[in-house]
């Protein structure tokens, strides 16, 4: 059954009329019987390799340790070449940003491959401040 609601407006905006269609659609929603829905019990993390973990503190230590660094996508290509591409770009993107050394934008575009695909990007310079 289709239901079309039927609306009267009137030249006052304030008032509104509404047909019996819609006055029983209203009525049926409002004694609408929820229905429980049992979630699935909470399931350990992936085991697959996709999920990676690095000791971000560490990471940071040692590209302190190698300052001052020209590419900082190479560097962790490098450093880090088991980390996924989401991983890497994220920190990148993440250590360009702190405080406790100077970046700078490079140039020139540089082309990088990763594990599974190639990115284009102007190369920060990561120096002591």
């Amino acid at each position: 059954m289709i239901v079309k609601p039927i609306l009267f407006w009137s030249k006052n905006v304030r008032d509104l009329a509404l047909g019996n269609e819609v006055r029983e659609l209203m009525a049926e929603f409002m004694n609408f019987p929820p229905i429980a829905v049992v979630f699935p019990d909470e399931e350990d993390g992936p085991t697959s390799s996709t999920v990676s973990w690095v000791d971000e503190a560490q990471l940071r230590e040692k590209l302190s340790d190698s300052l001052p660094v020209d590419n900082l996508m190479i560097w962790l290509r490098e450093h880090y070449p088991h980390l996924p591409n989401a991983a890497l770009l994220r920190l990148y993107h993440e250590l360009v940003q702190e405080p406790q050394w100077e970046s700078t934008l490079g140039p020139h575009s540089n082309t990088t491959a990763l594990n599974t695909v190639v990115v284009t990007y102007y190369p920060h310079k990561i120096r002591v401040l």
